[in-house]
Order: C-alpha cells, then structure tokens, then sequence
C-alpha cells in the first residue's frame, strides 16, 4: 500500500470543520476515512485539539516516522506504554527498534478520535493500544499516587480497614489528589461495601475511588450513588472488523453466507468479546468458519417436555450431566433458554409465572453457588413439583 503522509491539522482544515476550541472533543459530521495496512477503512470520529503539548519525532530502524504526543500509547515489548518510554515498537511486521525520539516545537496538537476495537493499527503500522480507561485517568491524566487492590482476591473489610483507610486518610507528597484503584469491585463483600460508603466521603479531600466492575447490579446503591457511572460496551462493527482480522490472519475461510450468521452471533453475546473470539475459534478448527446454531435451546425444550411429563429424576439428571458438552457446560445460560421455552409454552399465565420467577432465581443463584450443575437440576426438580401441583389442583 502506498503511504501518504497527511498533515492532520490540514486536512481538518481543509473540510472545514476546525475552531478554536482546545481540550474537548470535536465531533465530525462529514465522514472521514483513514486506511490501515489491511486494507480496512476506520472512520474518523472526531479529534481532540490541545495547546502547548511535547510533541515526538519518533523514528524506527525500518523507515517509518511519525509525529505523536509524549503521552501516546503503544504495543512495546514490554506491553502498553507511553511512546516516551518505549525502546521498541509493535508493527504490522512485528517488533521495531526506535532509533531516535525526538522532540518537535509546536503550538497545536491534533489526537484522533477512532472508533476501535481493544488493538488497532494507524496508517503508518504502528500497533497501538485502547489501555484500561482507569489507568489512563490515574498516569496520564491525574498523574497522581494510586493504590491498586485486585478486589477478586482481597475481598474483606479487612482491606478497606487495614489499605484503603491507610492510604486515604494521608495527604501526597505533591499536594496532588489521591486515586485508590478498586478493580472487579463486584467481588466485595457487602460488609466491605458498607464500610466503604463512609471512608468515600470522609477522605474526599485527598483521594477519590475508581471501582471497575463486570456486574453493576452487584455493586452496592449507595456505591453507585457515590459514584459516575462509565459504562464500556465494543462497537459492534468494531468488533465484527476484529473478528474478520483474526480470520484473515489465521487464514479461516469467512463464507458469504456465514456472514449473517456471525453478526448475529456477534450481536448477541456482547460484551463478552473473550467468549466470542474462543467460540470462533471452535467454530473455526476446519479451516473454515461454520457458526453453529446453539443447541442448548433444543436441549432446554426436551427437558421442560420431559419436566412436564413427569419424568425419572434420577434419569434426568444423568442426560443433562451427558449433554454438557452440547450447551458448553454453561448451566446458566441453559437457564436462560428454558426461562424462554417457559415463557413461549401453552400454560396458564398463573403457572407460567411462578415458573418464570423459580427459574429466575435460580439463575440468580447460579452467580455464587459452587456448583452450577446442582443448582440447575435442583431449579428442574421445583420446576416438576410445581407442575404437578397445579395439575392435580386443575383436576
């Protein structure tokens, strides 16, 4: 592909959609494309314009030079940094030395706005980085001291007594604000949620909380009303784009008439992105991508009919233990899909409700227990009870 270098400042310029305005997102209503070294075309969205900033000259030993600010995020051998700090870089032909960075005199700076997948590659090859929001805010942002807690593992109020109170209650060496870093929250126990509230407000003067979670729901209300809440969702075109990166990288055969079928797929389990890249790559062990209709919604009508039927209990566990291969071990969303059989079938809207609101709690409970299998068989067994009480009570 041809390199054109582009002065983004100019091009703004050139459409007419530039102003004055520094620090805050310029949205672009005409769509402008850039061209990445697939071939793929990424629009634009819009460009952030500042004053004053330490702009880089960087280098690498094949060739290629671009121009970025100090603070810009790259792939290095040593995963996402600041490109002020990089040795080396990730290119579309893998890892390049930086032979020289150096600084540029400048009085504006033009950052593009790119609605992008988590990896994503510019005009120039570089490979650059969508870093965690939180650490964003925390080292280019604030530039602030932070405390980290993995709150997967450090669970107890033991923590908020012994860490966070200790850490929040001083003061920074540089009069700067304070950040504790609270990741996967929703793990907290409630006693530490509880105790958390008032340590968010008694030392607001010297540290704010980022809390980073997968569950909100699971994420106390007086948190929340604590807090702002970010939610980040993918793009569902950035994506797909992704999805077909990987194929053509793998060289997995992408059919016409699968197309359809992975937008749909893709549509569906967002934002699970990890599920999705591990199902195509199942779907994908032939060489060529065959999306595969899931089975647990056939498997979830044979059990409610047999449920319905009155079954041999002892039977029916032992198929759904032999069929956890068909739904991917993945008990809640078996939930998931009988709730749905439930709710389409011919029973009196009494009933279906009581149905309904048992499968809902047990997929509720499906989120703590140890052991998954158990606690669907036993959702399936209150499932026959109350069945069969409402058709004797009918008869």
């Amino acid at each position: 592909m041809n390199k054109i270098n582009i002065s983004i400042k100019n091009l703004f310029k050139g459409v007419g959609i530039d102003n004055d305005k520094h620090e805050e997102l310029q949205k672009i209503e005409q769509t402008i494309y850039i061209k990445t070294p697939e071939n793929n075309l990424t629009p634009i969205l819009g460009f952030v314009k500042k004053k004053n900033n330490k702009i880089l000259n960087v280098v690498l030993e094949n060739g290629i030079s671009f121009k970025c600010s100090e603070h810009h995020i790259i792939i290095s051998t040593t995963g996402p940094v600041n490109v002020k700090h990089a040795d080396s870089l990730l290119t579309t032909s893998g890892f390049v030395n930086i032979l020289s960075k150096t600084f540029v005199e400048t009085n504006e700076v033009y950052d593009i706005s790119l609605d992008a997948p988590h990896l994503y590659v510019t005009p120039n090859g570089v490979v650059h980085h969508n870093t965690s929001l939180a650490k964003i805010i925390i080292n280019d942002v604030l530039k602030c001291e932070y405390l980290y807690i993995n709150a997967s593992d450090e669970t107890g109020i033991d923590t908020i007594r012994s860490k966070v109170i200790g850490f929040a209650r001083t003061k920074s060496f540089d009069g700067n604000i304070k950040i504790v870093l609270l990741d996967e929250a929703d793990s907290i126990s409630f006693e530490a949620m509880k105790a958390l509230r008032n340590v968010m407000e008694e030392f607001s003067a010297t540290c704010r909380f980022i809390l980073t979670c997968n569950y909100l729901h699971k994420i106390i209300l007086p948190i929340q009303s604590r807090c702002t809440i970010v939610n980040l969702t993918p793009p569902i075109e950035g994506v797909i784009q992704r999805i077909r990166h990987i194929l053509q990288e793998e060289n997995i055969v992408l059919n016409e008439d699968q197309k359809p079928l992975l937008v749909s797929y893709v549509r569906k389990h967002l934002p699970d992105v990890r599920r999705i890249v591990n199902d195509i790559q199942k779907f994908s062990v032939n060489g060529t991508l065959l999306i595969k209709n899931d089975s647990s919604i056939d498997f979830a009508t044979q059990l409610f009919k047999q449920v319905r039927t009155k079954c041999d209990i002892v039977k029916l566990r032992k198929e759904i233990i032999e069929n956890e291969k068909g739904f991917s071990n993945d008990y809640k969303n078996l939930l998931r899909q009988l709730f749905e059989v439930v709710f389409e079938s011919t029973l009196s809207q009494e009933v279906k409700a009581e149905c309904l609101l048992l499968i809902s709690k047990g997929m509720e409970t499906d989120s703590f227990v140890i052991d998954k299998e158990i606690n669907c068989f036993s959702v399936l067994i209150n499932l026959s009870k109350l069945l069969s009480s409402s058709a004797s009570t009918t008869s």
